[in-house]
């Protein structure tokens, strides 16, 4: 059972979604609320990133339901968001590399034949 903060994170993740942003969940409370929000909204799906495996025995069984795997494994399960804080380096680093990277045709590169 949970309290009003799970509820809260719930209603971010369905809140986000309908917007079409996205959310970085971490550890295993964010992915119990992740299954709720799914549940009410399965569209909400798309827009969760998962942080980290943490370690807690119910991550692995939520997860599996939600069908996302973590980006990072690093037995972390200290709950006060740092899988999110490490992740969201590699999603900004992902964002930068799709939005600003260049292409061999924009440099004037020609390969040989």
């Amino acid at each position: 059972m949970g309290g009003y903060d799970l509820l809260g994170m719930t209603g971010v993740m369905l809140g986000a979604a309908s917007c079409g942003l996205p959310v970085v969940l971490d550890g295993f409370l964010s992915y119990a609320s992740a299954l709720a929000a799914c549940r009410m909204a399965p569209a909400v799906k798309p827009y969760l990133i998962p942080s980290h495996f943490s370690a807690e025995k119910g991550a692995h069984i939520a997860l599996e339901h939600l069908e996302l795997k973590p980006y990072l494994h690093m037995e972390m399960r200290l709950g006060e968001g740092s899988g999110a804080a490490i992740a969201m380096h590699i999603v900004e680093s992902a964002c930068t590399m799709y939005n600003r990277m260049g292409t061999l045709a924009g440099s004037n590169i020609v390969l040989p034949a």
